[in-house]
């Protein structure tokens, strides 16, 4: 790859935030892989996953629905897993 671009990549990355929401907008769907917009924007969720609005992408990147049960595993996972992060790593 032509060092020009990769330095001006390199450069956008520096200059654009990753922000992970808590959840998708009301009515919008996740997917487990990015969702072409025309704003192009990406918008995840705390989960990791992708939120689309509906119709958007294709029905095999589709997560299907959590039951509440699910969800409270899920987030109590991932408080673990942060605790542990931080056990492991105190600065952090």
């Amino acid at each position: 790859m032509d060092t020009e671009v990769v330095d001006a990549l390199l450069d956008m990355r520096d200059q654009a935030m990753s922000v992970k929401h808590a959840s998708c907008p009301a009515n919008w769907v996740r997917h487990t892989e990015s969702v072409d917009n025309e704003h192009g924007v990406v918008w995840r969720d705390q989960d990791g996953y992708f939120c689309a609005p509906p119709g958007a992408g294709s029905a095999e990147t589709l997560v299907p629905p959590e039951d509440a049960e699910e969800r409270e595993l899920r987030k109590r996972i991932l408080a673990m897993s942060e605790q542990l992060d931080e056990l492991l790593d105190p600065e952090s």
